[in-house]
């Protein structure tokens, strides 16, 4: 089946993009003729090379990036390196995450801090990083898509963080439209 090229010259940037819903959109936005730079964390690198390779079988271009969202600096860094490719950024698809299973008696501060900082925080930041080139860029605009999950809708066993990050994305989402 053909598909419509209708991203030709669009820049997109996918975090996480080493596995899963994240790898997809990566390989779909090229297939679809974005360019797409795509994250992924510094010591899973060798995910990101099969996700370039997959958007380089599809007949797109990907740029690999090293990203840990609970890095503040990082993020800056890969989204200037992202706007750089073409002096913007039209498109954000903000999936990186994770999930740590446990009871909610048994949850550990750390635990919970992780899952909140790469869930939640990570996605924040991550917006308002490259919303500020959005901004800034001429000509303005672009699109954000937050990836959060149903279990940001209603609790689930063994995921009191990971539910509760996911839920403060899609109310941050709702925010962020306004």
């Amino acid at each position: 089946m053909d598909v419509p090229r209708n991203l030709d010259g669009r820049i997109a940037l996918v975090t996480g993009a080493g596995s899963g819903l994240g790898q997809a959109a990566a390989v779909e936005l090229a297939r679809r003729g974005a360019h797409v730079a795509f994250t992924e964390l510094p010591d899973r690198l060798d995910r990101a090379a099969q996700t370039l390779e997959m958007i380089e079988v599809a007949g797109g271009s990907g740029l690999a990036l090293a990203l840990d969202v609970r890095s503040l600096e990082n993020i800056r860094q890969v989204a200037e390196t992202t706007a750089a490719i073409d002096g913007r950024i039209d498109m954000l698809v903000n999936n990186a995450g994770v999930n740590i299973r446990q009871d909610a008696f048994d949850v550990t501060e750390e635990a919970w801090d992780t899952v909140i900082d790469i869930d939640l925080k990570g996605v924040f930041f991550m917006a308002q990083a490259v919303g500020r080139i959005m901004r800034d860029q001429d000509p303005q605009g672009g699109s954000i898509v937050n990836i959060a999950s149903v279990m940001g809708l209603g609790g689930y066993y063994q995921r009191a963080a990971y539910c509760s990050a996911k839920a403060g994305v899609v109310n941050l989402t709702k925010l962020l439209a306004l």
